[in-house]
């Protein structure tokens, strides 16, 4: 179970339900896997590395991905992500965000922060809070 801020999810079961002759596997001999499985209301793909990682696409369209150690994201101009669900974030250690020219975050509901230690506000900018209500306990 990994904890969200008002609950916890898990990660996904395999949808492996291979039948013969449909699933088509290639393994070099380190052990890599690319494996395009045909089995009628079963089709995935899967992609696994000797160490554990891997990326997999199930039927209806869902993907786990899994990696054993380190990622690194490196987009060289912009980004977009669109999330037309809810999105959970969990960070088992500390998190950082910097952000070298301006920021805004916009939310439609209500918003909540819960700092569990000692918050220090250092800047050398303006920090604007708009809102019907404030409350500060």
């Amino acid at each position: 179970e990994i904890e969200t801020v008002n609950g916890t999810w898990d990660e996904p079961e395999t949808k492996y339900a291979t039948e013969y002759p449909y699933n088509n596997v290639m393994e070099t001999e380190s052990g890599h896997i690319v494996e395009y499985d045909d089995t009628p209301g079963s089709e995935r793909i899967h992609i696994a590395h000797r160490n554990g990682s891997f990326t997999e696409w199930y039927p209806d369209g869902d993907r786990v991905e899994k990696i054993t150690k380190d990622k690194y994201t490196i987009v060289m101009k912009d980004d977009n992500v669109y999330i037309m669900g809810q999105c959970n974030i969990t960070v088992q250690g500390n998190a950082e965000v910097y952000v070298k020219g301006n920021a805004d975050l916009k939310v439609d509901g209500n918003f909540s922060a819960d700092i569990g230690g000692t918050t220090t506000w250092n800047s050398g900018g303006n920090y604007k809070v708009t809102a019907s209500r404030i409350d500060l306990n």
